[in-house]
């Protein structure tokens, strides 16, 4: 995993997130709470593509385990940045991560494979 510190993100990555937090208010503010969490996605999608990001919905990911492939883990937004680097978006994680679970990732056909 990286050692980054928040200071140290590229500017790029730094602004890739302030778009994805104002966009993120922008959406609770408009709806308030209460609403079903598809809606806040599909709000938050709409937002940051307008926003100019390009973003992917109901990303399937799977996940190395031993000699096997997990599948069932679903990324709920996904960020694709200009570097080609990814950015995980995620309701019920925390709002960013530098790549998936610390690792490289790479998107594959089927999904990203860690």
């Amino acid at each position: 995993m990286s050692n980054l510190t928040h200071k140290e993100l590229p500017a790029h990555i730094e602004a890739a997130c302030h778009t994805v937090i104002g966009r993120a208010i922008e959406v609770h503010r408009v709806l308030g709470p209460g609403l079903l969490e598809s809606l806040y996605e599909d709000a938050l999608v709409y937002e940051l593509r307008d926003a100019g990001l390009r973003v992917d919905q109901q990303v399937d990911l799977a996940v190395p385990y031993k000699a096997t492939t997990l599948r069932g883990q679903r990324l709920d937004v996904l960020v694709l940045l200009k570097d080609g680097l990814r950015r995980v978006f995620n309701e019920r994680s925390p709002l960013a991560r530098t790549d998936v679970h610390g690792r490289h990732d790479k998107v594959t056909s089927d999904g990203i494979s860690l």
